[in-house]
């Protein structure tokens, strides 16, 4: 190996010594011809994407749209949500305060709006503690059901708020109208607000062989379960209008809080509302038409 003052070959090219003595620091003088080479640790590895659509995310059937919810234990309950970009937006109609005679029948009809945690907390209730189904309705607008319900809000007034109150209620509850059991109530208010987006879900149709007659008359629905009945019979009809999602519910807002169903029971209301539908029963009149038969009585608590 060649010394010398200035310095000396070492590993392949020329080492200076430093500004001091003979073993001063040394430092690299690599000439620009050398030649260097790199070896890979690993073999590099990759593939074609041939479709764009292999880097988009995949299909949530809950990230927009139209949901009606609907349960039926108890007198039951029915309500919508809409999903924007994944946000949801709950719109729960029912008698939430003061009730009235007969046998609470009547009472305040409060118009629920919740955002965020609230309508989060709220899904895990119904689908867990109630047993929810839900059915997205493709054929209603978002922005119209939107509208319709939070201009009902925007009217309304803050709730006479009572002892048995909830928090949810006392925050984001307005008083829209005068609830009655037998025809304004928690499903007409969700029949509603779909028939004015346009949907046509609720129409009455005949079908003569392949050829599928639809009428001007809806057919009224009073009560969450005639109600559930008719979204699960269209949810099996081709069209696909209407869609169960119930399990994809589920599986994006899981139980998380341990809930436990409550049991089956009946209830005055669920007794009075199915004695009213039942004198509807094969028209498409109801006490949903008229607004109610009870709805003359007082509000109390």
């Amino acid at each position: 190996m060649e010394q010398s003052k200035s310095g000396q070959w070492w590993n392949g090219g020329w080492q200076r010594w430093g500004k001091s003595e003979w073993d001063g620091e040394k430092t690299s003088n690599i000439r620009k011809d050398e030649r260097v080479s790199v070896t890979l640790n690993e073999k590099k590895s990759g593939f074609w994407v041939e479709d764009e659509k292999q880097c988009q995310a995949p299909f949530n059937p809950l990230a927009d749209g139209v949901f009606v919810w609907t349960e039926t234990k108890g007198a039951g309950h029915a309500f919508v949500s809409i999903h924007e970009s994944n946000s949801p937006f709950v719109y729960t109609y029912g008698r939430f305060g003061r009730r009235g005679t007969p046998l609470g029948a009547t009472g305040d009809g409060i118009l629920n709006l919740l955002r965020s945690e609230d309508a989060r907390g709220y899904y895990q209730d119904e689908l867990y503690l109630f047993g929810a189904r839900v059915f997205r309705i493709d054929d209603a607008d978002p922005f119209i059901v939107r509208k319709y319900f939070e201009k009902l809000w925007a009217n309304g007034s803050p709730p006479v708020q009572t002892p048995k109150m909830g928090d949810v209620t006392r925050r984001n509850g307005h008083t829209v109208d005068q609830y009655d059991v037998t025809g304004s109530n928690c499903t007409t208010h969700t029949v509603d607000g779909i028939k004015m987006a346009g949907s046509k879900v609720f129409q009455f149709g005949a079908t003569s062989g392949d050829i599928t007659i639809g009428f001007n008359v809806d057919d009224d629905f009073t009560i969450p379960t005639s109600l559930q009945r008719h979204l699960i019979s269209m949810s099996k009809d081709t069209s696909m209008v209407v869609v169960e999602v119930t399990g994809a519910f589920k599986s994006q807002y899981p139980n998380t809080k341990g809930i436990k169903p409550v049991p089956e029971r009946a209830s005055v209301d669920s007794i009075a509302a199915n004695v009213f539908s039942e004198l509807g029963k094969g028209s498409p009149f109801s006490g949903a038409t008229v607004g109610g038969v009870l709805t003359g009585s007082k509000a109390g608590e």
